[in-house]
């Protein structure tokens, strides 16, 4: 459960403890293992651990489907997995996530296809694994609407999980990119990085810092950039990963196209001559050499959006951002419901349920921290109150928050106060606020 809501840390410590239980099983050991060591960026770790877990047999479909991801990833990072990539394929979801690994993009993509039409009954099961993998083809593929849609579904099947924060906003940060706010997408991919570094979501955060760059490179923002380059190739050169390192040097390239400056030859060899081979046809088209891989046609239209701004020759225009809806607030029950259904009973919780439901009728407006507590509590305000309203807001965020270890509903304002992020928020039934006694 701590790893599926991307508490890695926490996966590692409960883990190390885990060795009697799992005794019996230890092929399941070793996979959590490696899921956690590929998790926390650590990935010859990650390929020991599956190396180990690939050597005990096992008919359950689910965990030869999970080594398959494990493997992938290894893949996508020039490591070698070391085992048996031909048994895994035996499995169509195993074999989708293999052939996206290698670059096989049709044959992934018509996969994917098939999955739609033909596993309608297990695609709740499996969307999380193929769904992270399908907005990627469909980028590829150029269907940026698609793309768009499969990140929603995502976004939404993370929801009711109660994933954790960083993993929303780079959802969210990926959403803001689609349609055309990089700048939001720049700030909610910044958030992602620093809740990531807290969990040990080590690739999480990497993702997040690529939004970020990418965010940068389109709104032409030289003197950020170079920080935030900077910051990725810190972090590749310790993650001794080269495809990693390859991504960081194309990033390189492409900020220097962008500026008007002359790549240099060692970020251009490390892009071009590196495992990754998206980050080779982005540096190879970023400075104008020929480029016939699967992917070139992806990478030019990439290329053409990092270094002009422009999506398809034209400006592109912001939309409104869309997020999952986390929280139900239903009046007629007095209860809160979950993403995932379970229903939170505020009967007894009479104070919590109307400072609840102020700072929803606020609509994201910050609330001074006297007038939270007059609201709820219904009595006169002094500063001796504000440890009350400190620990009811403490209260609220563990029953309703789908990570109270980083809130996202539920946030610190200026000045002491707080507002709520009412896009993830609904409500049916009536208000409590202005009820007497």
């Amino acid at each position: 459960m701590a790893l599926r809501r991307g508490h890695v840390t926490e996966a590692k410590r409960i883990l190390s403890g885990a060795e009697v239980a799992l005794a019996e099983e230890p092929w399941r050991r070793d996979l959590l293992l490696a899921e956690v060591a590929y998790a926390a960026g650590d990935s010859i770790a990650a390929r020991d651990a599956l190396v180990v877990a690939a050597r005990h047999p096992t008919a359950a479909q689910g965990w030869l489907r999970r080594r398959a991801v494990v493997a992938a990833g290894l893949l996508r990072e020039g490591v070698d997995p070391s085992i048996d990539l031909d048994e895994l394929a035996t499995d169509p979801v195993a074999a989708f996530h293999l052939d996206a690994a290698r670059g096989k993009f049709p044959d992934a993509s018509a996969k994917l296809d098939r999955f739609e039409r033909e596993l309608p009954d297990e695609m709740p099961d499996l969307e999380p694994s193929i769904l992270r993998e399908a907005i990627l083809i469909r980028l590829l593929e150029g269907r940026r609407a698609d793309a768009a849609e499969y990140g929603r579904r995502l976004r939404d099947r993370f929801a009711e999980t109660a994933a954790s924060t960083s993993t929303m906003l780079v959802l969210e940060a990926l959403d803001h990119l689609f349609r055309g706010d990089p700048l939001t997408a720049a700030h909610r991919a910044a958030v992602a990085m620093r809740s990531a570094k807290q969990l040990g979501q080590v690739r999480t955060g990497a993702l997040a810092l690529r939004l970020v760059a990418a965010s940068h490179l389109i709104l032409g923002r030289e003197r950020g950039l170079d920080r935030i380059l900077a910051r990725a190739e810190r972090a590749a050169q310790l993650s001794g990963c080269p495809a990693r390192q390859a991504g960081a040097a194309a990033l390189r390239v492409l900020a220097d196209v962008r500026f008007g400056r002359t790549p240099k030859d060692v970020d251009r060899a490390a892009a071009i001559e590196g495992p990754n081979r998206f980050a080779a046809a982005l540096a190879r088209i970023a400075v104008g050499e020929p480029d016939t891989s699967p992917v070139a046609g992806a990478a030019a239209r990439i290329v053409g959006i990092l270094l002009t701004g422009e999506r398809d020759g034209t400006p592109w225009t912001p939309t409104g951002p869309e997020v999952a809806i986390e929280l139900t607030l239903d009046g007629a029950n007095r209860e809160v419901i979950l993403a995932g259904g379970k229903r939170i009973p505020f009967g007894r919780r009479r104070v919590l349920w109307r400072l609840l439901w102020f700072l929803f009728e606020a609509s994201g407006d910050n609330i001074a921290p006297e007038s939270l507590y007059v609201a709820a509590w219904e009595l006169p305000f002094n500063q001796s109150r504000l440890n009350s309203l400190y620990v009811g807001v403490r209260r609220l965020r563990l029953l309703v928050e789908p990570d109270p270890s980083a809130a996202r509903i539920i946030m610190a304002g200026h000045n002491g106060g707080y507002y709520m992020d009412t896009r993830r928020v609904q409500a049916t039934g009536d208000s409590p606020i202005g009820e007497d006694g």
